[in-house]
């Protein structure tokens, strides 16, 4: 998770959040899940990558070759933190291709999202 998300200000760029994962062979996807909304539910794919609230920088997408087929990072951040998105939690969710024997779906640990309130940050200008 990022290290610090600072109110109404967006990620930044050396603190994006990522997803890792094996997608399997045949190839299945990710996608990335918050509790947003109460319960766990899709947040962000490579199909909707950028629902307002935060985007997937699909120029940094990483795929590779893998052990058990496409190995894949999502990189991700907010266009802008709100203070109602303090410990909403995110996950990583891998979905295996329908072709595949197990159709069981992958979770990553949960993580909390931190917001420090834009009041108690302090800047000082050289």
């Amino acid at each position: 998770m990022a290290a610090e998300i600072i109110e109404n200000k967006g990620t930044l760029a050396s603190s994006v959040f990522s997803c890792h994962g094996e997608l399997g062979n045949p190839t299945g996807h990710m996608e990335i899940q918050s509790d947003f909304n109460g319960g766990f539910d899709t947040f962000l794919t490579l199909e909707d990558n950028d629902n307002g609230i935060a985007f997937i920088n699909i120029h940094s997408n990483d795929t590779a070759d893998g052990t058990c087929g496409f190995g894949q990072v999502l990189y991700f951040a907010f266009h802008k933190a709100n203070v109602e998105y303090h410990l909403k939690r995110f996950r990583c969710a891998l979905y295996p291709s329908e072709e595949a024997d197990d159709l069981s779906v992958l979770y990553s640990e949960e993580k909390p999202v931190i917001v420090v309130r834009g009041k108690y940050t302090h800047y000082m200008f050289r």
